[in-house]
């Protein structure tokens, strides 16, 4: 047998492993590149995690978790995650400042309401 047919085979093999570790090389390199497109949102009500594509590309905030940012205080939130509360405010997992706003200004009046219409009926709010 000649010198070259017997490492054929192992010519073949550490080709084979080159070639796959080229390949799984491009394959992380497209992996890390297409996450500075898009947001994974976890902790979302259905229970699997959701992919939202960025407005620009960015690796910061990259994953959002719900339940993290709903836990804090939301000056704190806004201040420390600002891209996240964005964008959970337009996929509408959060509500909007807007909204806030709307929603507390309508629970407020019905208070007022609820303790004016007990005022003039001559019962003390306070009883």
């Amino acid at each position: 047998m000649s010198e070259k047919q017997t490492n054929q085979p192992e010519n073949k093999q550490k080709k084979w492993h080159q070639r796959t570790s080229v390949n799984l090389t491009i394959l992380a390199v497209i992996i890390a590149i297409g996450m500075g497109f898009v947001h994974v949102i976890t902790g979302t009500p259905h229970g699997f995690p959701e992919i939202v594509f960025k407005e620009n590309f960015g690796y910061s905030e990259t994953f959002v978790n719900i339940k993290k940012i709903v836990g804090m205080p939301y000056i704190f939130a806004k201040r420390d995650y600002p891209i996240s509360i964005y964008i959970l405010q337009k996929r509408k997992y959060i509500e909007s400042e807007i909204d806030f706003e709307k929603r507390a200004t309508r629970e407020i009046r019905k208070e007022i309401a609820n303790q004016a219409r007990l005022i003039f009926a001559g019962n003390d709010p306070n009883d």
